[in-house]
């Protein structure tokens, strides 16, 4: 059985009534197997496959889109299965969105009510996620779809990172619908797998940032116009800046070692066994009291303003639709591995422009007036 043969028959398998998981399983390791023999045949390979993709069922369905992914992971032309992998993932996508939201139903309905008898929970326990199988269990009942399409999720995700990874075009179109994107950030809260999707489709291109040092005692403030590209998280975005910053003199430090930049650039492996500090604390512009000062950061002060590695670029605020950091000293050592979430793209952070002391200045008055007028409403209407 050759690599065309054996994608044939992982699509009549997906496609077969009566036939299984396992089957699916089984002829989707054969097509990996001769995929390494048959490099040159992919993209064939990836054709055939569409039919599996297509498959009314949704578990095999998802064993035909793992094996398009693994694929494209090698080499194939991701635009060849982008169309028909996201159109499903999109369907599956909505059909469990519907099904967590009759689960949360279901939890706060009959579990966290106080007029409700937890059927569900053993003596003591204090279960706290919508989606543990004895709610599911219940939910799948009267929605079995939902309880299909869920666990097709898990399946979906990676093969949807794939290919949209490597079709800028096609991400760039999905990620205009803002409703589908939150969606599948809602849905990250309980499918690991869903985070990957919904940070890519956050992934802000060619996108302008500003960045402003407040200033501490006898140091002056500074800002900088930078432009970010490809920047999957804010760790990334942390060590770029670093790297832009005090790799390039302008800042005072320790520069980045040579690996560790090429790992966030895109340019090394995505992940190094060794550990970076972090250089600062980030803060949106709400943290900038009117004295122009930063909380000190201990014990989580003003962690509500702060920019947390963990994070994306997206989320940082907007002031008059540019947005916009804020850089403070960080008071405790903050440790991780240098890494780039996606791994075949590359990521750039230049800086544009360094502003004049009157810049700077015009900037930190701004944003001293916007807080002081969010301050006086937020007392207007406790009151």
């Amino acid at each position: 059985m050759d690599l065309i043969e054996a994608a044939t028959e992982l699509s009549s398998i997906a496609n077969r009534p009566g036939a299984t998981y396992e089957d699916a399983m089984d002829a989707a390791h054969e097509v990996l197997v001769r995929a390494g023999e048959e490099p040159d045949r992919l993209d064939d390979a990836v054709r055939v496959l569409l039919a599996a993709v297509r498959a009314e069922d949704d578990d095999r369905a998802g064993i035909g889109a793992i094996v398009c992914g693994a694929l494209v992971e090698k080499g194939a032309d991701a635009t060849l299965a982008t169309e028909h992998l996201v159109e499903r993932f999109v369907e599956v996508t909505k059909t469990s969105a519907r099904y967590v939201a009759l689960c949360k139903d279901y939890f706060e309905n009959e579990i966290l009510s106080d007029d409700a008898v937890c059927a569900v929970c053993g003596p003591g326990e204090e279960e706290d996620d919508i989606m543990m199988p004895q709610v599911r269990e219940v939910v799948s009942a009267s929605f079995p779809q939902g309880e299909d399409a869920w666990i097709a999720l898990d399946l979906f995700c990676r093969p949807t990172v794939s290919v949209l990874v490597r079709d800028a075009n096609a991400r760039r179109r999905l990620a205009q619908d803002v409703e589908l994107v939150n969606v599948i950030g809602a849905l990250a809260a309980h499918q690991p797998g869903a985070y990957f999707v919904w940070a890519l489709l956050s992934l802000l291109d060619d996108a302008p940032l500003t960045v402003i040092v407040p200033g501490l005692d006898d140091d002056p403030a500074a800002g900088w116009r930078v432009r970010i590209d490809g920047v999957a998280d804010n760790f990334q975005l942390h060590l770029l800046l670093a790297d832009a910053l005090v790799g390039g003199g302008i800042v005072d430090g320790e520069a980045l070692e040579p690996e560790v930049v090429d790992v966030v650039r895109g340019t090394g492996p995505p992940l190094l066994d060794e550990h970076v500090m972090g250089y600062w604390n980030m803060y949106n512009w709400t943290a900038l009291s009117p004295q122009r000062t930063l909380p000190d950061g201990y014990f989580n002060q003003g962690s509500q303003h702060m920019i947390w590695n963990e994070g994306v670029p997206a989320d940082i605020a907007t002031l008059d639709g540019e947005r916009l950091m804020l850089l403070g000293p960080a008071p405790v050592i903050r440790q991780w591995r240098p890494a780039r979430l996606f791994e075949p793209l590359a990521a750039s952070l230049q800086i544009e422009h360094t502003m004049s002391p009157d810049e700077v200045d015009a900037w930190l008055r701004r944003i001293t007036e916007r807080t002081l007028t969010l301050q006086g409403q937020g007392q207007a209407d406790a009151t």
